[in-house]
């Protein structure tokens, strides 16, 4: 995991939360469903020493006793003398042999059922219903791992919502300050790729933090009934394998981080000579540098060879240690199965001595028990790798997690004051008193700047950093706040009033977030709910956008936005102005459309200005050169302070960082370029 964010994932997903919901009952699903798999494991070893009894063929001498001790009841055939009964091969000898294992108990009551007065039912049914118990057993942890896996896909959406929720809900209190407004890509990929990528990893993660533990412990505990001794001899070698491959993993993943780094640095001391061809040629050093490049090369191939034969020893190292600890495993194991006196041989002339007397003492080992020991290893094996590979998952979706975490955690620039109180709307002034304010990349977009505009008038914020105007527009709604000095309105620092009163009578429309995906109607009320058809006609008809709309497939139904109907940028524009003067703000701030628009839409607009700024305040950044001569007052800043202030024809006549600035902008010539007339030849 990655040491500088240890505890990141546990933000995701934390342990105290598996014992919770649904991810409590997924883990006891996935319990119940190792318990059913090593309930099969087991069904599959008495089916083995069923068919090893029955190979042999061989009846075993057993006192009466003993035999009524295990299966409670003495039958009435089979007497091999008066104080002893011949067990015959079949399901009784089996769970003869297995008298001593914890399920001893359950096989002599299952012989007992399976005994009907003097009839016992054959081998061949008995392994019948031993395999149908066991397809029995199987289906039932299917249904269990479903259900588990059901759960889990259920949280896995639930936290993906939750992030995305969050994600949503940090847009909305940090949106406003992203002035270049390019934090939206960014919050895309946060919201669908570093979300998906924790999503699936999340899915790895539960599924192995569920199941792991359940099948280590089931597996190990039925291996561990099979015989103490040989799962306590067999797992201190496999231990240390495993305990091997961990320790290889992360020295390889140290060394192999090491290794790219030292590459790296040799890669740039060979490259250098491709970034130093001026400097060679001048000095006619050309048989230098590629002396020079030649020695550099060799040692970066030399230290490459060095790392790849250290680590393919390494490698070999790691094969020869696993093939030992697999050896002793079987060693320890053939040498059990000789000295508890199993035969592999199925013939009559098989001795099995040794085998009775290891039975006698309670030492049973046969075929079938190494057999299943070994496959409980096998599993145990498997679910360590699924953990394993689940880590590597997991750090890999580290980077996504930190990614997320990283912007949740940002503060907002702006928020409520205690105590704030309502904002009446603009009625005298609007001052600014010593403002500056530094954008996040560190560039100062205003200056200590002070200014105050009346009331009821049309004025254009421009200046020759476009960032600045929109910056000082921005501080009117308080969607940034200053570093320093005051916003006033009517007096009233908007610092210690109401959001909810300041953006009710301050509204800004236009920009790039025109519209949303949703019907006309509700792109006018955008969320206002005591309003009405009648009201958003009205508007629309002041901002001539009920022009295209009576036109649009359902009018006022018709879906708009990303996924619905497409619209030009003169109709969303007019749809945005529609959507403010349902409000009927105080100070409407009016940010125009950058693309170019046909005559009859700015014939249109205009009309809708005229309209809109009657006994409204009006802040206009203007990408039309009529707007400009249209407004009371023009305001250019440059860097960070009023430049010049006037009307139009003023500041032609007074500024001359105005004329360049509307040359630049405006001027239909401002991208022509001289050519010389040779190159016309």
């Amino acid at each position: 995991m990655n040491q500088r964010e240890p505890k990141i994932f546990d933000r995701v997903f934390s342990n105290r939360q598996m014992f919770q919901g649904r991810a409590m009952w997924a883990t006891i699903a996935a319990w119940f469903a190792a318990m059913l798999a090593a309930s099969i494991l087991l069904m599959a070893y008495w089916i083995l020493e069923l068919s090893l009894v029955v190979g042999e063929g061989r009846p075993i001498a057993v006192s009466t006793d003993d035999y009524e001790r295990v299966f409670g009841a003495l039958p009435d055939q089979d007497v091999a003398a008066p104080s002893q009964i011949l067990v015959r091969p079949g399901f009784a000898q089996v769970a003869w042999r297995n008298r001593h294992q914890p399920w001893g108990s359950l096989l002599a009551l299952v012989e007992r059922i399976f005994t009907r007065g003097h009839e016992t039912v054959s081998p061949p049914m008995t392994g019948l219903l031993l395999v149908f118990a066991a397809a029995l057993m199987w289906l039932g942890r299917r249904a269990c791992s479903k259900w588990a896996a059901r759960q889990r896909t259920r949280l896995e959406l639930e936290i993906a919502g939750q992030m995305r929720s969050h994600i949503h809900r940090q847009v909305l209190r940090l949106g406003p300050a992203d002035l270049q407004r390019t934090d939206s890509h960014g919050v895309l990929d946060l919201f669908t790729r570093d979300i998906g990528q924790i999503r699936q990893v999340l899915a790895k993660w539960l599924e192995a933090s569920e199941e792991v533990p359940a099948q280590v412990v089931m597996f190990g505990l039925l291996a561990l009934a099979i015989h103490p001794t040989m799962t306590f001899y067999c797992g201190v070698p496999l231990i240390l394998y495993w305990v091997i491959q961990q320790h290889y993993r992360q020295e390889r993943l140290t060394a192999q981080e090491v290794a790219a780094a030292h590459s790296q640095d040799e890669l740039r001391l060979l490259s250098e000579s491709l970034t130093r061809s001026r400097l060679v040629s001048g000095y006619g050093m050309e048989h230098a540098a590629q002396e020079h490049f030649k020695k550099y090369l060799e040692r970066y191939q030399t230290d490459a060879s060095s790392i790849e034969r250290q680590w393919h020893w390494r490698t070999v190292f790691k094969g020869i240690a696993t093939a030992l600890c697999g050896l002793v495993v079987l060693i320890l194991i053939v040498i059990k199965l000789t000295s508890s006196g199993t035969s592999f041989s199925l013939s009559e002339d098989a001795k099995p001595e040794a085998a009775v007397a290891a039975r006698e003492s309670g030492d049973h080992f046969s075929l079938a028990a190494a057999l299943t020991l070994a496959a409980c290893f096998v599993l145990i094996s498997k679910a360590f790798r699924r953990w394993r590979e689940a880590e590597q998952l997991r750090d890999e979706a580290i980077p996504a997690a930190m990614r997320v975490f990283r912007y949740l955690d940002r503060i907002p620039e702006v928020g409520q004051a205690v105590g704030a109180k309502f904002l009446q709307p603009l009625s005298r002034s609007l001052d600014l008193l010593e403002v500056s304010y530094t954008s996040p990349d560190k560039v100062v977009l205003l200056d200590r700047l002070t200014c105050s505009i009346s009331a009821h008038r049309q004025v254009a914020l421009i200046s020759t950093d476009p960032q600045a105007a929109l910056a000082l527009a921005s501080l009117l709604p308080r969607f940034i706040d200053p570093q320093h000095g005051q916003v006033l309105i009517d007096g009233e620092d908007i610092a210690w009033v109401t959001l909810e009163s300041l953006r009710a009578e301050t509204l800004f429309a236009g920009g790039p977030d025109v519209a949303f995906t949703g019907t006309v109607l509700e792109n006018i009320f955008a969320g206002l709910s005591n309003s009405s058809l009648a009201n958003a006609t009205e508007a629309a008809k002041i901002t001539h956008a009920q022009h295209f709309i009576q036109r649009l497939p359902q009018g006022y139904e018709t879906v708009i936005g990303e996924h619905g109907e497409a619209l030009d940028a003169g109709q969303a524009f007019r749809l945005a102005l529609a959507r403010a003067i349902l409000r009927d703000p105080a100070l409407l701030i009016i940010e125009e459309p950058s693309q170019q628009l046909d005559e009859d839409t700015k014939s249109l607009i205009d009309d809708a200005y005229q309209r809109i700024a009657v006994q409204r305040s009006v802040i206009y950044l203007p990408n039309r050169l009529a707007t400009l001569k249209r407004c009371d007052e023009i305001i250019l800043l440059h860097q960070g302070q009023i430049a010049a202030r006037g009307t139009h024809a003023h500041l032609v006549k007074t500024s001359q960082l105005f004329r360049h600035w509307e040359y630049v902008r405006f001027n239909e010539f401002r991208h022509v370029v001289d050519v010389p007339q040779e190159e016309h030849k």
